[in-house]
């Protein structure tokens, strides 16, 4: 069963919050293959931690993967912390000796060494503990990385007790998936800007088989930062 609902909304959705890779780390794991990357804000990425009044804790997860310079690291230590450190192949320099960090690495677009662009999908997966693999995205000259949110997030709580949701689909009056450009702000936080042929205003939420809502089941959806006068959402249960 398929239910559908339309409403009109002018409000702006916020950032779930910042996201940092600046650990000292110990002398053991300095290396030309480890990164670190530390969760300065705690109010996002890459899965919720007991919530705290409006905020919670977030924390690194067990197979968390960036890519740095076109190159993937994956998480060596630090599994449900808000620091970790991230191991893999020795990392290219781009032509401005940069390093440039992109999380997810399935999201990372590079050509070489050159950072290209990101690609939001255009389905997510469901997960008890928060966002679907929250883009996040750095800049910087070394191997401490300080990571910035691409996104926001949408969080639904549907009241239908004993109903079992196998999808949400969100669709907006303006872009929410495809091919975007990163480009640092006066503020130095990173902007996207969709640019791609394959942008849509439509994303969804993959349940699986299905989740059961309770009065404690949310869903999140995570589509870019910004202001929408629409939502389209359709329920599949």
């Amino acid at each position: 069963m398929t239910k559908k609902l339309v409403f009109s909304v002018a409000a702006s959705l916020a950032l779930l919050g910042n996201v940092a890779c600046n650990k000292e780390q110990s002398p053991e794991l300095m290396g030309p293959d480890v990164f670190t990357a530390t969760i300065a804000d705690n109010n996002t990425k890459t899965y919720f931690g007991e919530r705290q009044g409006n905020t919670s804790d977030v924390l690194w997860s067990l197979g968390d993967k960036i890519k740095v310079n076109g190159r993937n690291y994956l998480l060596k230590s630090g599994e449900g912390t808000t620091s970790a450190v991230f191991s893999g192949e020795d990392p290219d320099e781009n032509a401005n000796h940069q390093f440039v960090g992109v999380y997810p690495s399935t999201i990372a677009n590079f050509d070489g060494a050159e950072f290209v662009s990101v690609t939001l999908p255009v389905v997510q997966q469901y997960t008890e503990s928060g966002c679907d693999k929250f883009p996040m995205y750095a800049v910087s000259d070394n191997h401490s990385l300080q990571f910035n949110n691409l996104c926001g997030a949408v969080q639904l709580k549907i009241q239908a007790a004993g109903q079992s949701v196998r999808s949400i689909k969100i669709t907006t009056n303006g872009p929410v998936c495809g091919t975007y450009s990163v480009a640092m702000n006066g503020e130095g936080k990173p902007v996207i800007t969709a640019t791609g042929s394959d942008c849509g205003m439509s994303v969804t939420l993959n349940c699986g088989q299905g989740v059961s809502i309770s009065e404690q089941t949310s869903f999140f959806i995570t589509i870019p930062a910004g202001t929408y006068s629409q939502f389209d959402m359709q329920f599949n249960y």
